[in-house]
């Protein structure tokens, strides 16, 4: 049977459009082990266009001294970054790009009108930082009721989307207009983030669908923030536990640690042995009558008959931990795209041999990191 791999003349080495790490190169060190982004191909030159960020223009900084942001580069000189590689370059770009908009006259003045508009829309007497603390002590309250983890999962939800949708709501496109270009938007930012240029439209809006019912999954799931409930052995007005208040909120069951929380209180408050504890309860047996349970204040001694005790209910097992939860579905998405990277040769085909030798020249610490990863997943259905 004949080869299938066939060489691309127009990306010989596979790495257009993506994040590349400079090496190896004796006329411009200076460039050695910088990243950039592989824009185009010369075939006649065998070189690569990689666009590096510029530098940071300050007002101490002219923008004669600048160099050029896009160099042809030999393709010996380029080696595709890895995840973490990527993740630091991104965080670089955010960081430059911070820095240039903090220092850029237009966006001063922007911000200064959006300040304005924002001060003129206010009720009187309101100025926007005090509206600004305002929200933030709104979101404060959100996550006390809701959970920290679930408000920030739905915040970095809305953020995604957001983020897809903007050029389109920066345009003025319309609501229409935005919904018609967000299917192939999203499809880039999925091709962008994995590197899988197979992916279609229609797999991209499935994704996009799987994790709208994650989210639900996560947000409807029972617990939530720290305000959302004391516990269900709270006693009303916040007082102690005891019997007495326990029956009156119409509490079903008691667990062990309820009743041991409720003892200890009473020797805290220097009450009575047992005065507390719940009497022929079902969910905790038989227990002795109050005069034998109490200790007795001639002798000092306890009455109480522990043989007395029958359990009637058995303590319920906790519940079997399992399932494709968020965590096992972001360590499957690192997976893949460990995979991606060092499974797959030039050609885009996968070659399992090649695929081993790139795991076994992993550093110990990334390779920690793939071995956790297989383990939240494997885990996730036992």
């Amino acid at each position: 049977m004949a080869s299938t791999n066939t060489t691309n003349d127009n990306d010989p080495s596979n790495i257009l459009s993506k994040t590349v790490k400079v090496h190896s190169i004796t006329a411009r060190q200076e460039l050695n082990g910088t990243f950039g982004t592989v824009k185009s191909y010369l075939p006649e030159q065998n070189r690569y266009i990689v666009q590096f960020p510029p530098p940071t223009t300050t007002p101490a900084t002219p923008t004669t001294t600048q160099s050029p942001s896009q160099i042809s580069l030999r393709a010996d000189n380029l080696t595709p970054a890895n995840y973490i590689e990527r993740t630091q370059y991104t965080i670089a770009e955010m960081k430059q790009a911070a820095t240039a908009l903090f220092h850029d006259p237009q966006t001063r003045a922007m911000i200064r009108q959006a300040y304005a508009e924002a001060d003129r829309r206010l009720p009187p007497r309101v100025k926007p930082e005090y509206a600004a603390g305002i929200g933030l002590l709104l979101m404060g309250v959100i996550i006390y009721v809701f959970g920290f983890s679930r408000v920030m999962f739905l915040t970095s939800i809305l953020l995604l989307v957001g983020s897809v949708i903007l050029p389109d709501v920066m345009a003025g496109t319309g609501i229409k207009g935005t919904a018609r270009n967000f299917p192939s938007r999203w499809r880039a930012m999925v091709v962008e983030g994995t590197g899988f240029n197979w992916i279609t439209e229609r797999m991209a809006l499935g994704g996009f669908v799987f994790l709208l019912l994650m989210t639900g999954n996560v947000l409807m799931k029972s617990g939530g923030g720290g305000g959302g409930g004391k516990g269900r052995t709270q006693a009303a007005g916040g007082g102690g536990l005891n019997a007495e208040s326990l029956l009156a909120e119409n509490v079903v069951k008691w667990t062990m640690e309820d009743v041991y929380k409720m003892g200890f209180e009473d020797a805290a408050q220097v009450r009575d042995h047992g005065a507390s504890l719940p009497m022929d309860h079902a969910s905790m047996g038989y227990f002795a009558a109050t005069a034998s349970r109490r200790t007795s204040a001639s002798n000092g001694e306890d009455d109480v008959d522990w043989n007395d005790y029958q359990s009637s209910t058995s303590p319920t097992p906790p519940p079997k931990k399992g399932g494709l939860g968020m965590g096992s579905i972001l360590s499957l998405l690192a997976i893949g795209r460990a995979v991606k990277d060092m499974g797959f040769n030039q050609d885009g085909a996968f070659d399992f041999p090649l695929l081993v030798a790139n795991v076994r020249l992993m550093e110990k610490w990334k390779l920690g990191f793939l071995g956790i990863a297989i383990y939240r997943v494997v885990s996730g259905f036992l």
